[in-house]
């Protein structure tokens, strides 16, 4: 305990500490193991609270880099239109990635639809708006996609 306190005097954070915990606590239980050490006293000791983080969003010049073609990292030009639709689909539309990848193809051929109803969580429907930037995209995976 006093290790910790030194590293959180010093300005370690709670996931410093808690990193910091678990190897010491490996440590005392290879040394248990090995007759070298008593390691009851490590398993009393609770790691710190870890505060709540929400993810960042991207700015939105990354955006557009995330969901262009040209940004995929694919040898394959369909395997490209396919991640930038699904990203396009999950920036632009909101959906859950269960929700993008579970879509059928014949749910996305039309340009004209600006809404998809999206079966999400716990069964319950509910409309998603879908930009034209999204059905175009889509549309251009379907065009390159070799399995129909």
């Amino acid at each position: 305990r006093g290790f910790l306190a030194a590293r959180r005097n010093a300005g370690a954070g709670a996931r410093t500490l808690g990193r910091g915990l678990a190897g010491i606590r490996s440590l005392l239980r290879f040394l248990e193991r090995r007759g070298l050490a008593n390691a009851a006293g490590a398993a009393a000791l609770r790691a710190p609270r870890q505060p709540k983080s929400l993810p960042k969003p991207l700015t939105a010049s990354d955006a557009r880099d995330v969901v262009s073609v040209e940004g995929q990292l694919a040898e394959e030009p369909w395997i490209a239109a396919r991640n930038a639709a699904v990203l396009t689909l999950l920036y632009g539309s909101g959906l859950r990635i269960s929700e993008a990848l579970g879509l059928a193809g014949a749910e996305l051929v039309s340009e004209t639809d600006t809404v998809l109803r999206i079966i999400g969580k716990g069964g319950k429907t509910r409309l998603v708006p879908v930009l034209p930037v999204a059905l175009r995209a889509v549309a251009e995976y379907h065009r390159l996609c070799p399995f129909h």
